[in-house]
């Protein structure tokens, strides 16, 4: 399967998979990015001349031309993510509800999870915009019902920050 992610939603999804990989291995975040980054490039660049439709190829060009403002968005979520480390778990922490507490929500969640808020915290985009984002990248990567529940999380995250 192609990766299916472009653009912004790229970068997200960047961040994403790092925040999920520095904490599993417990490894500085600025040094996994780097490397899923540069991965990232080298498997656009590797894959381009085997995609044969032409409007699917033309998105891995469009990333690998705008691959410097791609990671540029993806570093900014991460520096809110470091500077704000403590407080996101704060918040996701209350935020998390009913059936379900903060330790039993599998890391790959949260990792989604803390590229929102951190984006929500730092950058001027929309909420919906967030939120949609967060959903579409839960949906290539965990369950529906995780989906669902990152989308009420999600929700009354923006209800309390009254974004």
């Amino acid at each position: 399967m192609i990766y299916p992610f472009h653009g912004r939603r790229l970068a997200r999804a960047i961040v994403v998979e790092t925040i999920y990989n520095a904490e599993l291995l417990n490894l500085n975040i600025d040094e996994v990015f780097e490397s899923i980054s540069r991965m990232k490039k080298e498997y656009f660049m590797s894959i381009i001349n085997e995609i044969k439709k032409e409007k699917i190829r033309e998105k891995f060009i469009k990333d690998l031309e705008n691959w410097d403002e791609i990671l540029n968005f993806s570093k900014a979520i991460i520096n809110s993510y470091k500077e704000n480390k403590e407080k996101i778990e704060m918040i996701l922490r209350e935020n998390i509800k009913g059936d379900w507490d903060y330790e039993r929500i599998f890391l790959l969640e949260k990792s989604i999870l803390k590229t929102a808020v951190s984006e929500l915290l730092a950058l001027n985009t929309p909420y919906k915009v967030i939120i949609s984002e967060a959903l579409s990248i839960g949906d290539y990567f965990v369950s529906q019902e995780a989906v669902k529940l990152i989308n009420a999380i999600l929700d009354g995250i923006v209800k309390g920050l009254k974004v």
